[in-house]
């Protein structure tokens, strides 16, 4: 190991690629964007082959805007200077800064906090640390947002609780949702009769962003109609930055879907260093990627694992092509035959430097690692796959890849390190020029910051996990604060 200056400047650099990266796979933004600005990644989504763009601002999630700010005095849920008063008379570009508050919980005893009709993008931001909760006490909802975005930032919001057909058992917006150093957790749409149950934890009738946040231990249960989206259900759904979606479920009778166990993203998901793990449903048990997508879709530098399907893809479903990178998906479990960690029911995959192994149905008995339709095609390069229905590229790599389990290597998400003598060591490729492996890089308050490298030694590793990082450790005067504080 050597020392070496890590620059403020390289933390934001690095911020901006982690999220820039989310979006320039597969034709979703031009290459420029990733260089545009260090703090502002804007782009457009587009439909492949078309003329026509849908512009949706691509701003790193939880910065504010610039605009004015609201602090908000005490922790009471009614009354002047509380947050239910800020939040209902809220505006576009205004902040509500919680920061102030020595509370440790603010409890909703009055309903869903309600913003202001026509809102437009409003951030509510607790103190650094994530240390504030806003608690709905499975009474209702906690936020409804009737704007173009709501951006929560070192927030946990927990125990929301939804039964009609709007869902969002937390968190429900008209627009977009961007969760920054947040937490969404014990929140549940459970409904009756032919009402469907959508997004446990979020629904956001836009994009949801999840930037170094955790939406865990969710659920959408319908008892005579379709549950989507255990943790999270949107239009499309974006990772980046060390996310976890875990222990999301979606369930319902049997006779409905449940789709989406982590996540439903009805037009495509992009889900960068991200690990998706113990989430189940009976189709897509951590991702499904829906029957309205026109956009492509990308998993980069993350790990699915541990998740199960009662009926296809225990780890990922899609309905559209897909583009993977510097992968792990390991480990995951469904009903069906064939395809437990990645099932295309549509269009086809790209995958490269990828890891898809030891996903079984059966109850265990059956290797089955990739499956769908019959007439998908699998291209890419340096990956390593043992069980597939279909066709893989030249050279992929068959051997047990040799992992250990899924837990904390460092960093700021569980993953699964390559053991000495991994075939997968060295055996791979860097396509996105990616800085770091899936768990990015640690700077405790104390200084010095630790960065797992992507490439260490002779060729990048196969997977989300390079053996050998951290090679550098970064070790200078500048301040410890977060990286989405540079916006």
């Amino acid at each position: 190991m050597h020392h070496a200056a890590f620059s403020h400047a390289t933390r934001v650099r690095s911020l901006a690629h982690a999220i820039a990266s989310a979006f320039l796979a597969c034709g979703l933004a031009d290459a420029s964007i990733a260089h545009a600005n260090e703090s502002v990644v804007r782009g457009q989504l587009q439909r492949p082959g078309s003329a026509t763009s849908r512009p949706v601002d691509l701003s790193s999630a939880g910065t504010t805007r610039g605009g004015p700010t609201v602090v908000v005095q005490n922790c009471s849920d009614l009354g002047p200077g509380s947050l239910r008063d800020a939040y209902a008379n809220s505006f576009d570009g205004l902040t509500i800064d919680l920061g102030q508050l020595n509370c440790s919980t603010i409890t909703l005893a009055n309903g869903a906090l309600v913003s202001a009709n026509n809102a437009g993008y409003v951030t509510l931001k607790g103190p650094a640390g994530g240390v504030l909760i806003i608690d709905a006490n499975h009474a209702s909802r906690a936020i409804i947002h009737r704007g173009t975005r709501i951006g929560l930032r070192d927030l946990v919001v927990r125990n929301g609780f939804s039964s009609n057909d709007t869902g969002g058992g937390c968190i429900l917006s008209d627009g977009d949702v961007a969760l920054s150093d947040s937490r969404v957790s014990g929140c549940e749409v459970s409904t009756t009769g032919s009402t469907p149950a959508l997004g446990g934890a979020i629904h956001s009738i836009g994009v949801a962003f999840v930037i170094s946040s955790q939406v865990v231990d969710n659920r959408a249960h319908a008892a005579a109609a379709n549950a989507d989206g255990g943790g999270v259900h949107a239009q499309y759904v974006i990772t980046a930055h060390q996310s976890t979606i875990s222990g999301n479920t979606t369930s319902g009778d049997g006779s409905h879907y449940a789709r989406g166990g982590g996540a439903y993203g009805r037009e495509g998901m992009r889900i960068d260093s991200c690990t998706m793990s113990g989430n189940k449903a009976d189709a897509g048990g951590a991702a499904f990627i829906g029957t309205a997508s026109f956009y492509n879709s990308s998993f980069t530098n993350s790990t699915v694992s541990g998740n199960s399907a009662d009926g296809a893809g225990g780890g990922i479903l899609t309905h559209y092509k897909i583009r993977i990178d510097n992968s792990t998906i390991v480990g995951n479990s469904a009903y069906f035959d064939f395809g437990a960690g990645l099932y295309l029911a549509a269009g086809n995959a790209q995958l490269h430097s990828t890891i898809i192994a030891g996903n079984t149905t059966g109850g265990g008995l059956n290797a089955a690692d990739i499956g769908g339709h019959a007439g998908a095609a699998i291209s890419g390069d340096h990956n390593l796959v043992i069980a597939s229905t279909l066709a893989l590229p030249p050279g992929t790599l068959s051997q047990e890849p040799m992992l250990g389990p899924l837990q904390d290597n460092g960093g700021g998400v569980l993953t699964m390190a390559l053991l000495p003598g991994s075939p997968a060591i060295d055996a791979g490729d860097n396509p996105r020029n990616l800085y770091e492996d899936g768990r990015g890089y640690e700077c405790p308050p104390t200084g010095g910051c630790t960065e797992f490298e992507r490439t260490v030694g002779a060729a990048t590793d196969i997977g989300a996990f390079e053996f050998g990082a951290p090679n550098h450790i970064f070790d200078d005067s500048f301040e410890t604060e977060s990286l989405r504080d540079q916006g």
